[in-house]
């Protein structure tokens, strides 16, 4: 008999937990996805005390912007307002569905709410192997 390894968070608390403080995240207006990459993980890491995070992972060559305890991929995308923004976030996405993390993305800027809805449709499906739930996937921040 081996020995089960056992995790800190689940994959539901670890997302639940980091889609319960987003609402609090106010960033100023940024001039890159950079910047706001850099402001939500410090926003996250001060009200997610605890939870190890890393500010990229590699992955089949594509670099996640943050992910949570190796199973909360986050994913920000600043302006989605043309078919070529959204065809390189959803090609960007789709890398990440084996590695088997709840994805959420969030969209700073301008954003086109026919995208944006494809986009929440695109993503659930992504996400429909891990969890159900009538949360939304990703999070839409004007500015």
């Amino acid at each position: 008999m081996g020995l089960v390894p056992i995790r800190h968070f689940e994959i539901q608390d670890a997302s639940s937990r980091v889609r319960s403080v987003l609402p609090g995240w106010k960033p100023a207006k940024l001039k890159t996805r950079a910047a706001y990459r850099k402001a939500l993980k410090a926003f996250l890491q001060k009200s997610l005390e605890g939870f190890p995070f890393s500010s990229e992972r590699e992955i089949a060559g594509v670099v996640s912007d943050i992910t949570l305890s190796e199973e909360v991929l986050i994913e920000i995308q600043k302006d989605l307002k043309t078919k070529k923004d959204y065809d390189m976030l959803v090609k960007r996405l789709d890398t990440f569905k084996d590695w088997g993390a709840v994805i959420l993305v969030i969209l700073v800027g301008s954003v086109s709410p026919v995208f944006a809805a494809k986009l929440d449709d695109h993503v659930n499906f992504l996400n429909n192997d891990l969890e159900w739930t009538d949360h939304k996937d990703i999070v839409i921040l004007r500015k």
